[in-house]
């Protein structure tokens, strides 16, 4: 397996550390880049974006868009790494959120288990 990149975009600061301790513990050869609010979020993507292999996006950030205006930024550089966004609020309606976005929803507070899948599917598709 290799090395994965990922980018982790999350304005809660307990809920960033988290992340970020049990991405070192199930990923510890990999990278995680991590940002509070879209703004920060968007530059990183302009320079290195498509060196990102999974996008872990908060939906509600503070910034100049939400998660979903990120992702949306994401394709429009044509950059197709796996997005996921983790959110505690509902699933915004089809028209919010284009299947063009090619993302997966997971509903906060989301498992270990979840997680471990996550990284799993985004090996699976990195390595392939």
């Amino acid at each position: 397996m290799r090395r994965l990149l990922i980018l982790h975009l999350e304005d809660d600061l307990a809920l960033k550390d988290t992340v970020l301790d049990l991405l070192t513990v199930l990923e510890p050869e990999s990278e995680v880049v991590q940002f509070t609010n879209s703004d920060d979020t968007l530059r990183y993507i302009e320079k290195s974006g498509a060196e990102v292999d999974l996008f872990l996006l908060d939906v509600r950030v503070p910034g100049e868009m939400d998660g979903i205006g990120v992702a949306k930024r994401i394709r429009a550089l044509h950059i197709d790494s796996r997005i996921v966004f983790m959110s505690a609020y509902q699933r915004p309606s089809t028209s919010e959120l284009s299947d063009s976005l090619d993302f997966q929803w997971v509903k906060k507070p989301w498992t270990i288990d979840q997680f471990t899948r996550l990284l799993e599917q985004t090996h699976a598709r990195v390595d392939a």
